[in-house]
């Protein structure tokens, strides 16, 4: 993630914001670009600046994998005696 100061994290913040309350192919994706990030925290600057394709595909990822843990999780776990 992008190292900031704290003026420089505020303003890239309030970019980042607005660029994703302003375009209606962001939007959908909100929740993950404005609250998690690769290291568990927004990259402001990324997402203020990155081109929207790529925000959209990290965002999908990021769902698929939510999922995936979701499905997995309300999976009872398999015993060796079910397999014989």
């Amino acid at each position: 993630m992008t190292e900031l100061t704290q003026p420089a994290e505020s303003t890239a913040s309030h970019r980042a914001y607005e660029r994703v309350q302003a375009s209606s192919a962001l939007q959908p994706y909100a929740d993950i670009l404005l609250n998690e990030g690769p290291q568990g925290e927004p990259d402001w600057l990324w997402v203020a600046t990155a081109p929207e394709a790529e925000l959209i595909r990290w965002a999908e990822d990021g769902r698929d994998a939510q999922r995936t843990e979701m499905v997995l999780d309300e999976v009872a776990p398999s015993r060796e005696e079910d397999w014989q």
